[in-house]
């Protein structure tokens, strides 16, 4: 009862509170939360409202949520790169993973998609594009199902540039991504 009574009260004017018998506690500010996306702000409230009933220390609470950043591949920041913003979501690995990392996502979205068919449905997934993902990149066994799902979608209102690369496999994509890794190092340089 605790729990879901904090993650309703957990916020007041962009602070994460403790709402302790009637005493608000400030933890820290919504925006010292480094991870993207409202299913993140409800895993920090869960986090935070379970440290705190369980004896852990504001202190410790406050700081851990401002070193926190993120688990790799999910939602990951990489870098920024002439005013474009790139992330590494492959451990997104089904449509719903992916409807929340574009909900967690401002401005325009380049998405790249696909890979091994696990049979999931993927129009949900089309119909939450909006006007975020402008366009898409295809890649594997689902390309061409996500494809026909994109071009048959009325509701999608902007034009997507869709590319079909059926010939990326796993091994090339790490080759692409093992130059990318060369690139950023040189960059540093």
């Amino acid at each position: 009862a605790n729990l879901a009574k904090f993650l309703k009260e957990g916020i007041n004017n962009d602070e994460i509170i403790v709402n302790d018998s009637g005493q608000e506690i400030k933890v820290c500010e919504v925006s010292d939360i480094k991870i993207l996306g409202t299913h993140n702000l409800e895993n920090v409230l869960a986090a935070t409202a379970i440290a705190y009933y369980s004896g852990i220390d504001i202190e410790i609470i406050e700081n851990s949520i401002k070193e926190f950043n993120g688990v790799e591949h999910r939602i990951e920041f990489v870098k920024e790169l002439d005013n474009v913003r790139y992330y590494n979501d492959s451990k997104g690995t089904n449509p719903e993973a992916t409807i929340k990392a574009i909900e967690a996502m401002d401005g325009h979205i380049l998405l790249i998609a696909g890979g091994m068919d696990k049979g999931s449905n993927f129009d949900e997934l089309i119909e939450n594009f909006t006007d975020k993902v402008i366009e898409l990149i295809l890649l594997g066994e689902t390309s061409e199902i996500i494809k026909k799902i994109a071009l048959k979608n009325s509701d999608i209102k902007r034009q997507m540039m869709v590319m079909l690369f059926y010939y990326l496999r796993l091994v090339q994509v790490g080759i692409c991504m093992k130059a990318l890794s060369i690139e950023e190092e040189n960059l540093k340089s």
